[in-house]
């Protein structure tokens, strides 16, 4: 298991790269470029977003605004083929757009409903958002887990029958 250290951020001193019992040497990353770049820090200009289409644009809406409470970073109304919407959620944005009722698209979208993929989310507060999801009459399709590999989890079903998958490491709090 890798562990963070400070030779992996610019600038470590040679102490802290200094191999010790504690401290075995590190493997010659080099050889794994995608690995490297992992553990580089986030490029904080850019954004991560998971977009899609959905024919049932108000439930979708009011399910991550109003049941998850995801703040509204951005919206647009231009026409009823072009309406969408950008909620934060940790370190990265949703954005749900409204299914073209022409069928056309100024970009390249796949029609077909979610399938296959899952959000999964990081948050501190998660037997509160378990709380206050159950409150709310959301779907669960899992109850509070803990999972073996350390993770306690909740998950949900959007409107549109993705999952929503929240999570926080044990014994962080």
């Amino acid at each position: 298991m890798l562990q963070n250290r400070a030779c992996f951020s610019a600038g470590a001193s040679a102490e802290a790269d200094a191999p010790t019992a504690n401290n075995p040497p590190l493997p010659d990353l080099t050889l794994f470029p995608a690995f490297v770049f992992a553990l580089e820090p986030m490029d904080r200009r850019g954004q991560f977003r998971f977009s899609f289409f959905t024919r049932d644009y108000e439930a979708t809406v009011a399910f991550y605004r109003d049941g998850l409470e995801f703040p509204v970073l951005e919206s647009w109304d231009r026409s009823p083929d072009d309406r969408g919407i950008l909620f934060g959620a940790a370190s990265g944005i949703i954005e749900i757009l409204t299914f073209p009722r022409s069928g056309h698209a100024s970009h390249l979208f796949d029609d077909r409903p979610p399938q296959g993929a899952f959000m999964v989310i990081e948050v501190d507060d998660l037997e509160d958002r378990y709380r206050r999801a159950v409150e709310k009459g959301l779907t669960i399709k899992q109850k509070l887990t803990d999972q073996e590999w350390g993770h306690r989890t909740f998950c949900l079903s959007d409107p549109n029958g993705l999952t929503v998958y929240f999570f926080k490491v044990i014994g962080e709090d």
